[in-house]
């Protein structure tokens, strides 16, 4: 999708979070990360650009690091980032990931979603999990 192939500012920040050479999650880094992303207007749709390549990566290790950070975003970044997450790109772009990856471990992201998105956005993820049932 061209959308989520572009480049962002956030590209050098998510790589260092999602590296395949990391052992374990950064959580200092993936806050900041959080914080940069509240400080700039277009920041949550750049940190998702850059979190979707990451998702998209060939290293199953990688993609889960992508999920985290993805997570850590939706929990302390706010609004903008739910609206991002909620929007018709991001969730073509699920749809064909999941194609790639197993079924188990995307409804477990929609399950883990659904538990903080507000009301107006629920209908979005359980439309998208019908799809992908």
């Amino acid at each position: 999708m061209p959308f989520f192939s572009s480049s962002s500012p956030f590209d050098q920040d998510v790589e260092k979070a999602t590296s395949e050479l990391n052992t374990e999650e950064d959580w200092a880094l993936l806050l900041d990360i959080c914080d940069k992303v509240k400080q700039s207007q277009t920041g949550s749709k750049d940190c998702l650009r850059s979190i979707v390549k990451r998702m998209n990566h060939r290293v199953p290790h990688v993609s889960m690091q992508a999920l985290t950070l993805l997570d850590a975003c939706a929990n302390n970044c706010g609004r903008n980032f739910h609206i991002e997450i909620s929007s018709r790109d991001f969730v073509s772009e699920l749809k064909s990931l999941h194609s790639k990856v197993l079924k188990i471990t995307f409804s477990t992201c929609c399950i883990v979603k659904l538990i903080w998105l507000d009301a107006v956005y629920i209908s979005v993820w359980h439309h998208c999990y019908r799809l992908i049932r």
